[in-house]
């Protein structure tokens, strides 16, 4: 949603429990927080969170996500944890493009594999659970 994009003094969001299928954020500084539990997104496009310089935290849980796109997230500088549970994703490509994280959580999701370049790329990384 785009109605985020000029408040500057947004920092947490919470959307729990609602009816989303798709979300896009784009520019809101200081948003640094976002938790997307059951709702209805099965997939985060290209640029879904873009140019959200403040973004730390983002907790998924209860949904269909079935596929976070590679390029999802783009000038996310700070982004620290990353808490994925009760999906239907299946593929961490997309971890390639977030160097800066810290702390991984997937649980309860259709993981077939790890691959060892994914976690290569994260090179701050200290826990994965």
């Amino acid at each position: 949603s785009r109605a985020f994009e000029k408040n500057n003094r947004l920092v947490l969001l919470n959307l729990v429990q609602n009816r989303i299928q798709t979300i896009s954020f784009s520019g809101s500084r200081q948003l640094g927080n976002i938790i997307l539990g059951h709702n209805l997104i099965e997939k985060f496009e290209k640029n879904t969170f873009r140019n959200l310089p403040g973004l730390r935290v983002l907790t998924i849980n209860f949904m269909n996500l079935r596929e976070i796109d590679e390029n999802a997230f783009q000038n996310v500088p700070i982004f620290r944890r990353l808490k994925i549970s009760s999906g239907e994703i299946s593929n961490l490509t997309f971890l390639k493009n977030l160097p800066s994280i810290l702390d991984l959580t997937i649980l309860n999701c259709k993981l077939k594999s790890v691959e060892q370049a994914w976690l290569n790329s994260l090179t701050r990384l200290t826990r994965l659970h």
